[in-house]
C-alpha cells in the first residue's frame, strides 16, 4: 500500500502547508480531486494517523511522511 501511495503522489502536485480552521495548520491539496482524496486517505490508513491529529506528522512512517511533504 505504501508503494501505491508513492506512485499516486508522484502523479499529482504536492500538498501545501496551509492554515485550516482558523488556527490549525496542515497539508492540503490546492486541487481537491478524487486522486488527492485517495492519496490523503491511504496515507492516513497506512500510517494509522487519525484525521486532524496534531502535530501533523506524529506517528507517520518515513515513507508516508515523504509522500505528504513537499520534497
Amino acid at each position: 500500500m505504501e508503494h501505491t501511495i508513492h506512485h499516486l503522489a508522484s502523479r499529482i502536485d504536492p500538498p501545501e502547508w496551509r492554515l485550516h480552521s482558523g488556527s490549525v495548520y496542515g497539508f492540503r491539496y490546492a486541487e481537491q480531486g478524487a486522486i488527492q482524496a485517495i492519496v490523503q486517505k491511504m496515507a492516513k490508513v497506512v500510517s494509522g494517523l487519525p484525521g486532524g491529529a496534531y502535530p501533523p506528522h506524529a506517528g507517520l512512517r518515513s515513507g508516508a511522511r515523504r509522500a505528504l511533504q513537499n520534497d
